[in-house]
């Protein structure tokens, strides 16, 4: 399979720009044009020291996070206000981060919360709504959702029992996949509107995986849609699938995670014909850059190094009067149901432009 992704500075409405220490990431020093359009999004699932360490911070962990954006002049911002922002081409802070939390989690009300309000620092909550209609165990009620959406806390619509919505189930048709995938989004919306008096906005994917047809039924409903591939976004972003940077477990780690709070984003890369499902485990990518883009960003095109798996791959460039053309090709299989590609390159002051590429082999 043979992924194109164009850039262009007139034409492309979006673009995906992402990281994460294993995907397909730009990086590229900065620009006046671009210094103010750039926003980190973090996800964040459990606040504790009892829960699954893979998607688990401690309370400790979390507080160093926020001290350290305090003390470092970041700025935690309204994820829906900034999204808006950046569609309209207002400038948001330099160095601006939303903090995201999925599932629906007690330790979020219970711990993540209260330190959030000592640092006054807004944040958006994304729900599966049949634990909390079933009280399960582990999870917010409804009381508390309402209380946190009273006081500010941006509630988003996460589907309604967190089903794997990228892969047909055994004998499932497209008709019928599409119907499920349609009603698990459908229900957590009406649950959530009757309950808070207000429509969501905001759509986190399961799993953080989305496909093209999967894109497709989400922005029926006229939502700004989030993955959980790392990386930064921009005013040319793709709004149905915005990329975040994980903050659990491994990735909770401040030395690491203090350089996703100042990424920033690369300007205007097309994905709108692009899927992470894959149909080979080695899949191509051809990134076509403006070369006004390029001029802008200060990019040395021979700058840009991308890995798999920590391993180096091929990487071919081809210049003309107005474009810069990147071919991407892995040395080997990848291994695995879902992957990354990760291109990188240096910006000022020890930040980076990240972008990536996530891949999905499907069984």
């Amino acid at each position: 399979m043979n992924l194109k992704l164009n850039l262009n500075t007139q034409s492309i409405r979006r673009s995906v720009i992402d990281i994460l220490s294993s995907f397909l990431v730009i990086m590229l020093p900065c620009s006046i044009g671009f210094s103010q359009n750039h926003l980190s999004i973090l996800v964040y699932h459990h606040v504790s020291n009892t829960t699954p360490p893979s998607t688990s911070i401690s309370p400790e962990g979390f507080r160093s996070h926020l001290q350290f954006m305090k003390d470092n002049g970041i700025t935690v911002v309204d994820l829906e206000n900034a999204v808006s922002a950046l569609q309209k081409g207002l400038d948001l802070p330099d160095k601006a981060v939303a903090i995201t939390f999925d599932d629906g989690y007690e330790s979020i009300y219970e711990t993540a919360w209260p330190i959030l309000k000592e640092f006054s620092a807004p944040f958006s909550f994304f729900i599966s709504t049949d634990p909390i209609n079933k009280s399960q165990q582990g999870y917010v009620t409804w009381g508390q959702i309402k209380e946190m959406h009273s006081q500010g806390v941006t509630i988003g619509n996460h589907t309604s029992d967190h089903a794997y919505l990228v892969q047909k189930t055994q004998n499932e048709s497209t008709s019928d996949w599409k119907q499920r995938a349609q009603k698990s989004i459908k229900k957590a919306h009406a649950d959530l509107t009757k309950q808070l008096g207000i429509a969501p906005r905001l759509f986190a994917y399961p799993y953080g995986e989305f496909s093209k047809e999967l894109k497709e039924i989400v922005g029926g409903f006229d939502y700004i849609a989030l993955g959980q591939h790392s990386g930064a976004t921009g005013p040319l972003s793709d709004w149905l699938a915005l990329p975040r940077f994980p903050m659990g477990g491994i990735y909770s780690n401040l030395e690491t995670a203090r350089i996703k709070f100042t990424s920033r984003a690369l300007p205007a890369l097309d994905i709108e014909q692009w899927s992470p499902i894959v149909d080979t485990r080695e899949p191509t990518a051809q990134l076509t850059i403006d070369n006004i883009n390029i001029s802008k960003v200060g990019l040395q095109a021979t700058s840009i190094s991308c890995f798999l798996g920590g391993k180096e791959m091929e990487v071919k460039i081809r210049t003309n009067t107005t474009h810069t053309n990147f071919s991407i090709a892995a040395r080997g299989k990848s291994i695995g149901r879902r992957w990354n590609y990760t291109c990188t390159a240096p910006a000022e002051n020890n930040r980076y432009f990240w972008l990536s590429l996530p891949f999905i082999f499907l069984d």
